[in-house]
């Protein structure tokens, strides 16, 4: 028990007190080196730390704890020894050596963080905190085993004074351990000064509680008897501390040797990385390594080389061949994602140089564990600049394929462009054109000018060709004057494929017919050319060329400077179609269309819809049905107008019928083209222009084809949602020919749908039917023209019907009648 100085006991009483200054020093010695021997033990065994299984941490922990406590306790020992007073000293051997542990126990959170190479300030803080408080409570300890006739009493000012010595002396020294780890090498986790400087400072802040708690105690007189059976005399306590010096001795001797081992295997370690780096740098490909986060560690002469980046340009940044802004990020994450999770990637790509030049190159990135830490990755990559391998393979290339006087293909890459398109056609059903060019008169050129000139023409007669077509579409020289060009994606029907062909090939011919400049000649001539339209289907290159030359032939015997297609059959369907399409625009302009209603009926009779239909009153074919001219209309003017004049038309009808109740419930089915579902203003349009002439709600159903839905665009569907949030309906045509997800019927805001029944009920039917009812919409059997496909629809479960069985189009007087006499259709 700690008892405090009041000033109550007598002065006389107070026992006079000295030191052996001798002893004091050697005490000092202890501390110091008991401290050292700790910290230098610590320290060497840190090199293995993180290679060491739990057991092992423990067993080096608790040794150098020991050392370190021990020697601290030594210390104190040795104080007490060169204490003198007028009273014998005697020390009861159990408190004593238990005195010690508290030291031990301080020293364990000090030497963790040098052993584990922690560097958090706050731990650094709490060991010292906990190392002065040990050294306290190991000196008071040791006082209270002190026996001798005499009390103890303490100077407050003075006991505190000497805890905070201890507290914050052993704070330094922890700090100053701290910011030693930041400054050591990984061959030497803590220097030597920071070391011993440490273990000084551990030194003084041991001896400087001791001795200044010393000052703190006062001795007072008073009888007391020992027994030599249960306490040691002074004699015993010299041959124990010093014993603890000799084993201190030991254990710094053994620390210094283990030390000079590991500092030859640092040497070796220094010897092996400067050979690995010659030989590395002997490496004729670019090496480098990054950390986890792609930052530049190292790379060779080789790498500078290659990227123009010198090691000081890039250190600590993403290396130019991880961050090139010719791959996109998704690249990147794919390449990182892959190394991390197999180890490994390999694959080409492309860097920029230091000048701004892209090239390409070939990179391996492995990746290898950090410092025994299989948590931590870095990773060491090879990069092998392969721009001339690509450049010679490239001339290659070009050398097979094409025309080295015009730079265009040639005759062998056209054939392989072709028989291409001959296979997407076949697949996708979209008309493909092959195009046959010879100049007119081109020998007169040559014989006249040389073949200098002709060659400069067929130059520039390339380059004028090249300008003129789609990025897509295939130039290819032939020989000679003869070039063709190869157009794909022309539509599916041969009208459309026919008309685009035309156009591009008009526009071919007035490309090439400008004055040439010839190196100061200016010349001029022209053109002539032959099509022919294919399909994919039982159809060869060589025949496709052969028909492209005679059609080409009909065009120099037709007077040159024009084209011509291959099959006579086209050529009146050109003529056709220019004939339909004066005839479309002056029925427009008399309005000789007039729109028709098919009724639709479920199967007891009872009427469910109209349906538009547009027909055309001809002044000389008389009245013509929806397909015996719409699919001839290939300009989308005319069919956009008479698509508008179609739902216009519609509308004002069904504002008629609001006026009746005996029609105004009828909804009407108005089919649309597909470009007013490319058009953001259509919505707005229905409601502006049509709004006024609809009845609310709206009996209007806009139908558009699952084919068309198929191909959808995100414009597409927002204006289907628009058209529904409008009160108008939708309808959709073809159902189950196109193969159309059943999640994207459940997102289409769809009321009813329409199949095609080819008069005839099958599988297909059946199964348009199963979905309808599991969407639950109402499905039309559209096309139904004789009793027993009718018969055989209901047996599969139709309710709704529509076909010249149930009646033609009627104008809108019959429709009327019809209702009027509520005629039904059994």
């Amino acid at each position: 028990m700690i008892q405090i100085d009041d000033g109550s006991l007598a002065a006389s009483l107070r026992l006079a007190s000295s030191h052996d200054h001798i002893l004091v020093l050697l005490s000092l010695l202890v501390a110091v080196l008991a401290s050292y021997s700790g910290l230098l033990l610590a320290t060497n065994m840190s090199l293995a730390w993180s290679r060491w299984r739990a057991a092992i941490k423990g067993i080096w922990l608790t040794l150098g704890a020991t050392v370190m406590g021990y020697g601290i306790w030594g210390m104190h020992f040795i104080g007490m020894l060169a204490f003198e007073l007028p009273r014998p000293v005697t020390y009861n051997h159990t408190i004593t050596l238990i005195s010690g542990l508290p030291a031990i126990l301080a020293c364990v959170l000090p030497l963790y963080l040098v052993l584990a190479k922690r560097r958090a300030l706050p731990l650094h803080l709490l060991a010292g905190l906990g190392l002065g408080a040990g050294i306290g409570t190991m000196h008071f300890t040791g006082m209270a085993g002190m026996q001798v006739a005499a009390t103890m009493h303490y100077d407050l000012s003075l006991l505190v004074l000497s805890l905070g010595f201890a507290v914050g002396i052993s704070m330094l020294a922890m700090t100053v351990i701290r910011a030693g780890m930041g400054r050591a090498t990984t061959q030497q986790f803590m220097t030597l000064r920071t070391t011993l400087t440490s273990a000084c400072i551990f030194g003084v802040a041991v001896t400087s509680l001791h001795y200044t708690a010393m000052v703190a105690v006062n001795f007072y007189s008073q009888p007391f008897t020992t027994t030599n059976d249960a306490f040691l005399d002074t004699s015993w306590l010299a041959t124990g501390v010093s014993t603890v010096a000799v084993i201190l001795g030991l254990i710094t001797i053994f620390s210094v040797l283990i030390t000079r081992r590991l500092q030859n295997s640092a040497h070796l370690l220094h010897i092996t990385h400067r050979q690995l780096t010659r030989a590395v740098e002997a490496i004729g490909d670019g090496v480098f390594l990054v950390d986890e986060h792609g930052h530049l560690l190292m790379c060779n002469d080789a790498f500078t080389r290659i990227t123009g980046y010198r090691v000081d340009d890039v250190s600590g940044q993403v290396p130019s061949p991880l961050a090139s802004l010719h791959h996109d990020h998704a690249f990147y994450a794919h390449l990182w994602d892959t190394v991390k999770r197999r180890g490994e990637w390999q694959g080409e790509i492309w860097d920029r140089r230091h000048n701004g030049t892209d090239y390409p190159a070939r990179l391996t990135l492995s990746a290898i564990p950090y410092d025994d830490d299989e948590n931590t990755l870095h990773f060491v990559g090879t990069l092998t600049d392969i721009s001339e391998r690509k450049a010679a393979a490239e001339e290659m290339e070009r050398l097979a394929f094409q025309d080295s006087l015009t730079k265009v293909a040639n005759r062998r890459l056209l054939l392989d462009h072709l028989q291409h398109a001959l296979h997407n056609t076949s697949r996708t059903a979209n008309r493909g054109a092959l195009l046959l060019l010879d100049l007119d008169h081109f020998k007169q050129l040559n014989d006249t000018y040389g073949h200098d000139k002709g060659d400069l023409l067929l130059q520039q007669m390339a380059q004028r060709l090249t300008d003129a077509v789609r990025a897509g579409d295939t130039v290819c020289r032939l020989g000679g004057d003869e070039f063709v060009v190869l157009l794909e994606n022309l539509g599916e029907t041969l009208s459309l494929a026919i008309s685009q062909a035309e156009q591009v090939g008009h526009k071919i011919i007035d490309t090439l017919l400008p004055t040439y400049d010839l190196d100061g000649l200016a010349y001029n001539i022209t053109t002539s050319m032959g099509i022919t339209i294919f399909s994919g289907e039982h159809e060869c290159c060589d025949e496709l060329l052969k028909q492209a030359d005679l059609a080409l032939y009909q065009s120099k015997e037709g007077g040159r400077n024009r084209l011509h297609f291959f099959d006579p059959d086209m050529q009146a369907a050109i003529t056709r179609r220019h004939v339909m399409e004066q005839e479309l625009d002056q029925a427009l302009r008399e309005q000789q269309f007039q729109l028709r209603f098919r009724p639709q009926f479920d199967n007891d009779g009872t009427w469910h819809a109209v349906a538009a239909f547009c027909y055309w009153n001809h002044p000389r074919r008389g009245l013509l049905a929806p397909s015996e001219f719409l699919g001839d209309i290939d300009k989308q003017e005319f069919q956009l107008t008479l698509s508008e004049w179609v739902l216009e038309t519609a509308c004002r009808q069904a504002h008629d019928w609001s006026h009746d109740p005996e029609t105004a419930w009828l909804p009407i089915v108005v089919d649309i083209h597909a470009t007013h579902l490319q058009q953001s203003g259509f919505v707005d349009d229905i409601k502006e222009r049509l709004g006024p002439l609809l009845p609310s709600p709206s009996p209007l159903i806009i139908q558009v084809s699952e084919r068309l839905v198929q191909q959808r665009t995100k414009q597409t569907l927002e204006i289907l949602h628009r058209l529904a949030q409008a009160g108008i309906r939708i309808s959709l045509s073809e159902f189950g020919q196109y193969g159309l997800p059943f999640s994207t019927l459940l997102e289409l805001p769809i009321h009813q749908l329409s199949v095609n029944t080819d008069d005839d009920a099958s599988y297909r039917t059946q199964l348009a039917l199963t979905m309808a009812r599991r969407l639950r919409y109402p499905l039309i059997a559209n096309g139904v023209a004789r009793q027993s496909c009718h018969s055989a629809l209901v047996e599969q479960g139709f309710r709704y019907f529509q076909g010249s069985l149930i009646s033609d189009p009627l104008l809108p007087m019959h429709l009327l009648e019809m209702i009027t006499k509520d005629v039904k259709v059994s």
